[in-house]
């Protein structure tokens, strides 16, 4: 330790810093902020990638369902004109239907995701905040370190 100016007797007799412990619930609090933060944007990107996969399997599903719908339809047009611009109706009133069945849903789910860690983050903020003010208090009460008169080491 030579250089550094520290006096080896100096460290094996010293006093734990009072704030230590203070310090240390700060870093926790950070931590388990900063963690909060991290898993709610893996978790997003997990329900986004999971959600485009499940549509990727559906696509071929949907389109062949769509393209037998319609040869069905072009083969009983000519028999059943007006029940086909019944079920045309009918089915776009569905679409429409489920449409807005989806965007609830992820509306919801995205809601049900955001609103803990939003309310998670405010106690912690609000945590934080009341550590800084006892850190602040503690460092107020605590008395001036004494002047060096030991001089140049």
């Amino acid at each position: 330790m030579e250089g550094m100016g520290v006096n080896p007797d100096e460290s094996r007799t010293a006093k734990p810093d009072p704030l230590d412990p203070v310090l240390d619930a700060l870093r926790g609090v950070w931590h388990v902020g900063l963690g909060m933060v991290v898993l709610a944007g893996e978790q997003g990107a997990r329900l986004v990638r999971a959600a485009a996969e499940k549509g990727r399997a559906a696509e071929p599903r949907v389109r062949e369902s769509t393209r037998k719908a319609g040869e069905r339809v072009s083969e009983t047009a000519s028999e059943m004109g007006e029940r086909l611009k019944e079920v045309g109706q009918s089915i776009g009133r569905g679409a429409g239907r489920l449409e807005n069945l989806v965007d609830q849903r992820i509306s919801r789910t995205v809601s049900e995701i955001a609103t803990p860690l939003q309310e998670e983050l405010k106690s912690l903020n609000a945590k934080v905040e009341e550590l800084k003010q006892k850190l602040d208090e503690i460092r107020a009460q605590r008395p001036p370190a004494p002047p060096d008169d030991s001089g140049p080491a």
